[in-house]
């Protein structure tokens, strides 16, 4: 069996389950496996070729892209860089929140600074445009109310830079430019996919532009409102505190500059994980995660 295995091939290892193979370095692999996001270790390791059984299917959507290559890229060369050990791993970052936050998630302190303003925002998105709220508001075609709340919910954390959460106040002036972004996250929220996604990232890009220097189409300015909007099923995703966490699981997010719905899948499935992780010390839901992975920055 071991002389059909080739980078690129899927495979089946005892403990580690179903795998990529990067590269042959015979006798060895270097292969990937999804299930060892949170393990200190990291998720590619160096194998010997017998470990391996060549598995049955040979598409799997955890692994389809890892370690593909460009168009036009050379045979047997990867393109993708591998991933950048940060100086602390998960569970230094784990051991460090622990120490600087007695309560855990519980936390005075951390509750304070870092849960209450997105913990109020999302009380807001629940009060005024979720449910018959929000429908009420779009039959009503009142997008000047829709606007307003939305620039709140926008201004209330700091998860958008204050550029990009001026870009979206000066867009959500537009009335029409506010329904269309709600009836969209509305949309989303019913049912997540990479359609909706997109409807969702085209109706922010689609915000009137604001002045030279403030981007609107942002990773945090597409994925903080799903995120406040229901905390319990997605995460913002604000691109260097994004990756430093995937960097210390051991995660390929395919990361682009681009706001495309491949990455966010990858970062929900990520985030998924984190929150396992931490619910022993209490974390109950995305804004506990997105909180974590904020204050433990500052380690990197």
């Amino acid at each position: 069996m071991g002389m059909e295995l080739r980078p690129g091939s899927l495979v089946e290892h005892a403990s580690w389950g179903r795998g990529k193979i990067l590269a042959l370095r015979q006798p060895n692999a270097e292969a990937f496996f999804p299930s060892l996001a949170l393990d200190a270790g990291g998720s590619t390791r160096i194998v010997r070729l017998t470990s391996l059984a060549l598995a049955d299917v040979q598409s799997d959507p955890r692994l389809d892209h890892i370690g593909s290559k460009s168009p036009g890229a050379k045979a047997g060369v990867r393109t993708r860089r591998p991933l950048k050990r940060p100086e602390h791993d998960l569970d230094q970052a784990v051991a460090w929140f622990a120490e600087e936050y007695p309560g855990r998630f519980k936390d005075d302190r951390f509750l304070q600074d870092e849960v209450a303003p997105k913990r109020a925002a999302h009380q807001l998105f629940l009060d005024r445009l979720s449910g018959e709220g929000g429908t009420r508001l779009l039959t009503g075609g009142d997008g000047a109310e829709i606007g307003s709340v939305l620039t709140t919910i926008y201004q209330h954390t700091s998860i958008p830079s204050r550029f990009e959460a001026t870009a979206a106040h000066e867009g959500l002036k537009d009335p029409a430019a506010a329904a269309r972004l709600l009836e969209s996250l509305l949309g989303f929220l019913a049912s997540p996919g990479p359609a909706p996604f997109e409807r969702l990232t085209s109706a922010v890009g689609a915000l009137p532009s604001p002045a030279a220097g403030a981007k609107v189409l942002t990773w945090p300015n597409v994925t903080l409102l799903p995120f406040l909007a229901d905390p319990s099923r997605f995460i913002a995703a604000k691109p260097e505190i994004t990756k430093l966490a995937a960097a210390r699981m051991g995660v390929d997010l395919l990361y682009s500059t681009a706001v495309r719905w491949e990455t966010y899948d990858r970062v929900l499935d990520m985030s998924r994980r984190l929150l396992e992780k931490l619910a022993p010390m209490g974390a109950t839901d995305y804004i506990d995660v997105q909180s974590f992975v904020w204050v433990t920055r500052k380690l990197s």
